[in-house]
């Protein structure tokens, strides 16, 4: 992820940055502060961004003049500011979310959470965040073969065989994730990406098998519509 922090304030940056660095760990590419409007301007006028921390009060100038000068809104922006009045002004403009300083880290993490869990545009997902050990680490979709349910949590198995717990049941997920994920059981999502085949093997059984050779079950209500989305 490459991030864009607007703060005057080198004490708030530095909170702002910290907090970020803890949440994304080794998913974040890059971070850039800037402290001015004009700094803030030329950086995303020459640089390609996910996201943007943009506080209104930049040493006087008004932070949403960025938002006026970048066409489109080509990146998301969560806007931090100690002015909660200016909210429903910061919606007009388009912004993601709205936080009030001081900032907390669980307020931040709560905003990068679900930020990251959204393509711009699209409303489609890029990452899951799975809580590890008090940590957040961030799962790629493109990473992911196949979802299990397991009680109140959700298996997300890689393709480098390791499992990522989720705390998002399936049905929840399956509003989120890119089309080519599919549910082929009341407790399994695949990512048919990964699928090499898929059918019928005796009985009331169905299967898919996956490249890496794994065998998932398909219920046989699933079979028919499975078949119609590969068909499309």
């Amino acid at each position: 992820m490459r991030v864009l922090i607007v703060e005057s304030e080198a004490s708030a940056a530095d909170s702002i940055e910290t907090g970020i660095r803890s949440i994304l760990g080794s998913s974040l590419r890059s971070i850039n502060t800037v402290s001015r409007l004009v700094d803030a301007s030329l950086f995303v006028a020459g640089n390609e961004i996910d996201f943007c921390l943009l506080d209104t009060n930049l040493a006087g100038e008004d932070g949403f003049g960025l938002l006026k000068s970048v066409p489109g809104r080509a990146f998301p922006t969560i806007v931090v500011s100690a002015s909660a009045d200016r909210a429903y002004e910061a919606f007009e403009y388009g912004v993601f979310d709205f936080i009030v300083k001081p900032v907390s880290r669980e307020r931040l993490r709560r905003a990068l959470e679900t930020l990251l869990c959204r393509i711009p545009g699209s409303g489609r997902t890029r990452f899951l965040i799975s809580r590890t050990r008090n940590r957040n680490v961030l799962v790629s979709v493109d990473e992911i073969v196949f979802l299990k349910a397991a009680r109140d949590l959700v298996e997300a198995h890689k393709t480098d065989g390791k499992i990522e717990l989720l705390e998002k049941p399936l049905s929840a997920l399956e509003w989120i994730l890119p089309d080519h994920f599919f549910r082929i059981h009341r407790s399994w999502t695949a990512n048919v990406n990964y699928a090499a085949s898929f059918g019928h093997i005796g009985g009331n059984a169905y299967v898919m098998r996956m490249k890496d050779g794994r065998v998932l079950p398909l219920s046989r209500s699933r079979y028919p519509l499975l078949c119609r989305k590969f068909l499309k």
